[in-house]
């Protein structure tokens, strides 16, 4: 499938008809391919490069990116300075000529950009950046570049950076207050925020309005389970856990027309928090903890819901699952995006992510920002990156983003996409050497903002502006990194004594058709380790397989690791032991469980998945490589 990466003429206006009303929609369709790096090879994270004052560009000395310093030490008498803590708040206008800042005491301010000079302000080492009359709980209009939506007491509002008009659009019919964020859901279609008293996690209700026609209302009473006063039988509707009271963690838009994603805490759906809102149906769907994958941070896109779940077999943190919003438990509909290409990191890292970029092309890649979270010499670690949704499984490298401090939460280096998909915002921490902060989020050094150029990542583009530092030339492709050498295989059970004379040593790959699988999901693994090959895992508990054969002795292989878990092994239907595949280091084609001396004839030998694991391990899996039996084939 191809998709137009950019056009090369476009109206200045595209009429949007919401709700009877038009609306002008700026900027062009986002590109759905880029120019950058796409080689899966591991990246030394080079020094942070020495940095100029504000509106000064360095080149990336990987991937060759021009990246734009917002902020330094003059901005505001040395304070720290970051556009939002996360990846699915909007922090770009609607034609990407102004951005969001954020200081350390939620106060909220807006800088002007040019995307023609590539500079922020007035385009001199001192821009100024405009204080706004309220705090950062505030997002853009995806329509209006001169309009933010935000938080006024007990009502919605929004501003005209232009005039500086503040207009109510409206709020709780109980007066109650708005609070948390207020955020754009579509090209205007609604702006919602938590509602009601209380603090984060413990608010219960939520507040909808559409800022086009603010007669439109909803106020969506989670605890009571009303929309409006109007109780619903949504049997998906959020609960409580037992002795608790469910509250609203954090909400986000996205660019689909209806969608309100929302976390909630003190949830009685599992370890799971996650859940989206159909506004249009006043129905709710939710990502319980009985998917494998309903892990990490979460974008929303045009009407698609993407979450860093890692892995497909669940040893890595990297990768995306896409799901259908309305049905978020849909197996038969998830997309696996942005798989690495080894499963090895053991989780060392983690991400934000942003899709606003999804507005005007809803196969727009992903931009993701990767933080550590202990040392993680793999690819991508560090890495602002672009990732397909069109099945590829390519991702972009645009930059590293210099994170560098794991302990300090508003040090992960979140990042947000523009409309237009050509640039993106991000904060850093820069590897610490940004200087002593003033009035700072506490992780010991200042914080900056930072522009990258998606578009200039891995072409010949370079600044006017004197950059520090040289570009360097292309990257060669790598060669591909060489699988771990397999452990040999054990040796197999010896055959009991005085064996059947046709009795011979057979090995069956889990592949094979003589193996029955139940339960699951049973995943693949293709690495060269496993014998044969590839091999079959699983963490649903009581997922089976069984292997029916002719002998006196049988071996199950299987591989072991620190995410490894707890099986039952049943020899012709009784249980004859709980196998702990638990190993540090990890072991191939180990012979996790023999036994011999069965008398000669048909046996069957079943594995069963029980989705425990001892305290050491970080996972459940159970991998099933092959079986070794002593009798007839």
């Amino acid at each position: 499938m191809s998709y137009i990466i950019r056009r090369s003429t476009l109206a200045a206006l595209l009429p949007l008809l919401v709700i009877g009303v038009t609306i002008p929609l700026h900027g062009q369709t986002a590109p759905s391919t880029y120019n950058a790096y796409t080689g899966t090879d591991t990246k030394v994270i080079p020094p942070a490069p020495a940095l100029g004052p504000a509106n000064s560009v360095i080149v990336d000395p990987t991937f060759g990116s021009r990246i734009l310093r917002v902020t330094d030490q003059n901005t505001r008498g040395g304070r720290s300075f970051m556009p939002t803590d996360a990846g699915f708040h909007r922090t770009w206008n609607a034609d990407s000529t102004a951005i969001k800042l954020m200081g350390p005491q939620g106060d909220g301010y807006w800088l002007e950009f040019d995307p023609n000079t590539f500079k922020v302000g007035n385009g001199s080492s001192t821009p100024a950046i405009h204080t706004l009359p309220f705090a950062a709980g505030w997002e853009w209009s995806t329509v209006d570049p001169h309009i933010i939506y935000y938080l006024n007491g007990n009502k919605i509002a929004k501003y005209d950076i232009t005039t500086g008009v503040k207009t109510d659009l409206g709020g709780p019919s109980t007066g109650e207050p708005v609070t948390y964020m207020a955020v754009v859901i579509g090209q205007d279609n609604w702006v919602c925020s938590a509602a009601g008293s209380g603090v984060q996690d413990s608010y219960t209700k939520i507040f909808c309005i559409n800022p086009i026609s603010p007669s439109v209302s909803k106020v969506i009473d989670v605890a009571k389970k009303t929309v409006n006063g109007v109780a619903q039988g949504d049997p998906s509707w959020p609960i409580s856990a037992p002795g608790q009271v469910i509250g609203v963690h954090s909400v986000s838009g996205g660019t689909g027309a209806n969608w309100l994603e929302v976390t909630f805490h003190q949830s009685g759906w599992g370890k799971s928090s996650g859940s989206v809102f159909d506004i249009a149906t006043n129905t709710w769907s939710l990502l319980t903890d009985k998917d494998i994958y309903w892990s990490g941070h979460v974008s929303m896109g045009n009407g698609t819901y993407a979450n860093a779940s890692g892995s497909i077999n669940g040893r890595d943190s990297r990768g995306m699952v896409l799901r259908n919003p309305d049905n978020l438990m849909n197996t038969s509909e998830y997309r696996f995006v942005g798989q690495p290409p080894n499963t090895n990191n053991g989780w060392c890292d983690a991400d934000h992510s942003s899709w606003f970029n999804s507005l005007t092309n809803p196969a727009a890649p992903i931009l993701q920002s990767r933080y550590t979270i202990s040392s993680c010499p793999h690819a991508w670690t560090g890495e602002i990156l672009g990732i397909s949704v069109d099945g590829s499984n390519k991702v972009w490298r645009f930059a590293h983003n210099h994170m560098g401090k794991a302990s300090c939460y508003f040090a992960d280096a979140f990042a947000q996409i523009s409309n237009d998909g050509k640039w993106a915002l991000f904060s850093s921490y820069w590897d610490g050497m940004l200087g002593a902060e003033s009035g700072g989020f506490g992780c010991g050094s200042r914080i900056d903002t930072f522009i990258v150029d998606l578009l200039s990542a891995g072409s010949d583009n370079t600044s006017s502006t004197p950059t520090t530092g040289t570009k360097p030339g292309p990257t060669p492709p790598p060669a591909s990194t060489p699988p771990p050498a397999p452990t040999p295989p054990p040796t197999s059970t010896p055959p009991p004594a005085n064996p059947t004379p046709t009795s011979a040593l057979h090995r069956v790959e889990q592949s094979s058709p003589r193996l029955t699988w139940t339960g699951g999901p049973w995943w693949p693994n293709n690495g060269a380790f496993n014998s044969g090959g590839s091999a079959t895992l699983s963490m649903e508990n009581q997922a089976r397989v069984s292997f029916t054969f002719t002998g006196t002795a049988v071996s199950w292989i299987a591989y072991c690791d620190e995410w490894a878990g707890i099986a039952r092994v049943y020899i012709d239907g009784s249980l004859k032991q709980s196998v702990d595949t638990y190993s540090s280091p990890h072991k191939a084609q180990s012979a996790v469980y023999s036994i011999n001396g069965l008398a000669w004839g048909q046996h069957t030998i079943t594995i069963e998945v029980t989705g425990t694991k001892n305290p050491n391990s970080r996972g459940s899996w159970i991998w099933v490589d092959a079986f070794d039996y002593v009798g007839s084939q």
